[in-house]
Formats: structure tokens, sequence, C-alpha cells
């Protein structure tokens, strides 16, 4: 499979508008059985901007040479839906920003119940959110990649249902949002196998962790080109730089906890990247979001 060229047939994306993976548009009777008598409401905040932040300024002269993609995720009314979310520590966790933006209430499903996250801190200039929730599964977490490698995996619950899938690199993407005024660099990757095989739409997989075989963390998922069968992810550069910023928000950043906890220690593979997946939903190091609108 020759996968740069994959990324070379997506040259007119200009003109196009693709899909965000986001949260599938779900039907509310979906979400009417949804037992949750905590009727406060999501607030939310923007990270505080300092000079590393790779501002849409910046991207416009760094990212000219690469091919560019426009998606509009901020557009009409807001309708409740799902997505995925992963724990990266210190009760800490990264989804994207598509997924919880501008709903009345975001959900966290811990084993049968579903508990309100109270604030999310929104990443600038990229498709990015982190909030805060205490997991009592006490589930691993994803440590950062330097690096990403050609093999990587992904997992959440696209289509509302769990789901793994096993991608290749295929190179990089500029990707502009125009609901969100930001212009940022996505890694793309190739769909090579993916669990269960009858998986149509990736829409629900959207924030959840692209890693590698070592299950290192090194992106995002965050968008899908279902006919060229590619996703999108947001980087290691805009996750490192959101991590480090929620780190001056007290109400995020717990500076006091000693508690030593779980990393995630892993070989992936194609021959066991299901199982793999099952295990982080199962152990809760990857859950499933719900907005309501």
């Amino acid at each position: 499979m020759q996968l740069q060229s994959s990324v070379k047939m997506l040259s007119f994306v200009s003109k196009n508008i693709y899909l965000a993976i986001a949260l599938i548009a779900i039907v509310w009777s979906l979400f009417s059985s949804i037992d949750n008598p905590d009727h406060r409401k999501t607030t939310y905040a923007f990270a505080e901007e300092d000079t590393s932040l790779i501002t849409k300024k910046i991207n416009e002269k760094k990212l000219q040479n690469l091919n560019r993609y426009r998606l509009k995720t901020d557009g009409g009314q807001r309708r409740s839906g799902m997505g995925t979310a992963f724990y990266i520590g210190n009760n800490m966790w990264l989804t994207a920003r598509h997924v919880v933006n501008k709903c009345e209430q975001v959900l966290i499903k811990e084993h049968s119940k579903k508990g309100l996250i109270e604030k999310i801190l929104i990443h600038p200039n990229s498709d990015l959110a982190v909030f805060k929730h205490s997991d009592t599964r006490e589930p691993a977490k994803f440590k950062l990649a330097t690096n990403i490698l050609q093999s990587s995996f992904t997992t959440g619950f696209p289509g509302g249902t769990p789901g793994d899938v096993a991608l290749a690199l295929a190179g990089f993407m500029a990707m502009e949002e125009r609901g969100y005024n930001i212009l940022e660099k996505h890694t793309i990757f190739a769909v090579l196998e993916k669990h269960p095989t009858s998986l149509g739409s990736f829409g629900g997989i959207s924030g959840g962790p692209s890693f590698d075989r070592f299950g290192n963390l090194n992106g995002v998922i965050v968008a899908e080109f279902t006919r060229r069968g590619l996703l999108g992810a947001v980087g290691i550069e805009q996750i490192s730089w959101l991590i480090t910023a929620s780190k001056k928000d007290s109400y995020f950043f717990e500076e006091s906890r000693n508690k030593t906890e779980k990393k995630l220690n892993t070989n992936v593979s194609q021959n066991n990247f299901k199982k793999v997946g099952e295990r982080l939903r199962k152990e809760g190091s990857v859950s499933h979001l719900f907005c309501i609108a």
C-alpha cells in the first residue's frame, strides 16, 4: 500500500468539507435513558496563551507547504452526541474539543454510571480539550511519545459501540477549522484493519488516543476521511502544550497528589490490538463521553 500517495490524493480537499469524527449526531431518544440526577452544567475555560503557543498566525507560514483541509464543526445548533476520552494521569483526561464543546452537560461513563464533568479546559488553537475526573477504577495512564512511529492504533466508541483500529502513518496535513478559527498540523493515518470489520463510519471514536506499538500516546483522533480510509489526529506538540498549560490552573492540577499511578505498559500489534483495546476500555484508560445539549 502506497501510503504517501493516499495523502497526495487529497490535494483537492480545500474545495471540500470533510466529516469531523465527531460526535455523531445522536437521536435524543438514545440519551433519554441516561440516569443523571446531577443538574449542574459543565463550564468551560480557555487555556492561557503564552509565548510557546503555536498560534494560527504562526501556522499560516509554518504549514504553508502542507495540503490543507477545512472543517466546520461549530456551525448551527448543538445536538447531543458522544465521543471518547482517555486518561493521562493525575485525574486528567484528554479528548477532542468538538466532542465536548458547547454542551449543557458532559458526562463520562464509569462502570454502569455516568459522572458529570464540571469544568473543561480548551486549547486556544487546537481541536483539543482536557478535563478532570477521579475514576474509581484507577486506570493506567497514557505516556506521551516523543515521536510518531510507522504503526499506530486507536480505540474508543465508534458509532457508540466499542471499536478498535490498526493504523499506519500516511503523512501530515494542515487543518483549518473555521468555526473555532484555528489552523493546526494534523497527522494523517491510513486505516489498515478495524474491529468490528462491519464498522462503517468512525464517528464516536473522536477524542480517542492514537498510540504506538509500545502504548505511547502520539495523537488524539479528531477527523475522518471515510472514502479514503484515513483518520486525522492532533499531534504530540499540541497535546504537550495543553498538558503544560493545565498545570497553571489550580483546578486542574493537583500538585500535592503523591499517589503512584500505573503507566500503560503494553506491546501492541495487528495480532493483538483488539484485545488491547478491550482491556483499555474495561480498565478505564479509555472511556465513553456523552454530550447533553
